[in-house]
């Protein structure tokens, strides 16, 4: 039984899918006549657990042939066969048009980046699921792993582990049953796709609301005010809070969840303002620090992680560990109950029944930030 908070446990009940072959230490599990997931176990140790990127194996069970012709293992569904090598690399694939491809790499429509922090022009995407070629890797070898209570823990299997799209043009069901297999995504909320304000500028409180009533002037709608880092404690801080980290803006209050109230003297009203101009609100926060000996709730986040307080010792960013989890939900997140921006995003929250995995997602970003 797992110690973490029962909401932020995930459940998910169809990881496994016995639609599967095993030859020595290679497993072969065909999800649809056009995917298939390879994993290469060197103990023959293989995996079901949903991982990060894969919730969802068992689709309805596509009829398969396996064969070992020696040197290499062939799956032929209704549609495609997939050439595997005895050490797991998939080598050719055979299309429903007939093409075969060799170079599965090749050609790929990539995805998506994970930041654009520093960025400027063009940036280098990831590989995505579709291709010119019509075939595209997805590897999930790297990826933590959520136990039986649902608990996200580290992958102790080490598995080479990837899966095979080999949808040909048939771009848009490669992309569905990508979805199906990570989860369904819900529609955003309307106010998302309006105009944000987000300046990286230290406002004060007044500044920010008169920035607000500039735009309703101006007949400049918004949707959502940005609140960038200043919301928080960021310079003044003693020397011997800091990080040391390299990298100067890890070694500053880049980290922080102490409202600064010279900037904002009375940040409940302010919230509460912004909200009568009907804007949602959300604030920029840098989870990666931790708390620290400077933070308001600094005391009782050491008391429950066991740590002394009178050390002033980091409670370091722990994301595993149940026991940081659970703190910083009642010390951190709770500290921030009453504050608008929380209600705003539990009503959101609300709203996803029936979407596992996204709510999960949100709701640990939820219980960090407020």
């Amino acid at each position: 039984m797992s110690n973490l908070h029962s909401h932020l446990l995930v459940k998910i009940s169809d990881s496994k899918t016995d639609n599967c072959v095993v030859l020595g230490n290679i497993r072969i599990c065909v999800i649809t006549d056009k995917l298939i997931r390879v994993e290469i176990a060197k103990d023959s140790n293989f995996c079901d657990l949903p991982t990060q990127k894969v919730w969802h194996r068992a689709f309805a069970n596509a009829t398969f042939d396996c064969k070992d012709n020696g040197k290499f293992i062939t799956v032929k569904t209704q549609s495609t066969q997939f050439d595997i090598d005895k050490s797991g690399n998939i080598v050719c694939v055979i299309l429903a048009d007939g093409r075969r491809v060799k170079d599965c790499r090749k050609g790929n429509l990539k995805g998506t980046c994970r930041t654009l922090d520093g960025t400027i022009g063009a940036v280098p995407l990831g590989n995505g699921v579709v291709s010119e070629n019509g075939v595209a890797i997805l590897d999930d070898s790297n990826s933590l792993l959520y136990n039986l209570d649902g608990e996200l823990c580290e992958n102790s299997y080490k598995n080479r582990d990837y899966y095979v799209f080999a949808y040909g043009y048939e771009y848009r069901q490669a992309v569905a049953d990508f979805y199906k297999l990570s989860g369904v995504t819900p529609l955003m909320p309307k106010y998302v796709l309006g105009n944000w304000w987000s300046r990286y500028r230290a406002y004060t409180q007044q500044e920010y609301l008169d920035v607000m009533d500039n735009f309703i002037k101006r007949n400049i709608p918004l949707t959502i005010a940005t609140v960038d880092m200043d919301w928080h404690l960021v310079n003044g801080i003693d020397n011997k809070y800091r990080t040391g980290n390299p990298y100067p803006w890890e070694s500053t209050g880049w980290t922080g969840y102490t409202w600064n109230e010279e900037l904002f003297p009375d940040y409940k009203q302010f919230l509460k303002d912004l909200h009568a101009k009907n804007l949602k609100v959300t604030l920029n926060l840098h989870p990666a620090r931790g708390v620290r000996g400077y933070e308001a709730m600094y005391k009782d986040m050491a008391d429950a992680m066991w740590v002394d307080s009178k050390t002033e010792k980091p409670i370091d960013f722990d994301f595993i560990k149940y026991q940081y989890k659970n703190a910083a939900k009642t010390m951190v997140y709770n500290k921030f109950k009453n504050v608008n921006t929380k209600e705003d995003l539990q009503k959101a929250l609300n709203g996803l029944a029936g979407h596992k995995r996204l709510k999960s997602q949100l709701k640990e970003l939820l219980y960090m930030a407020f």
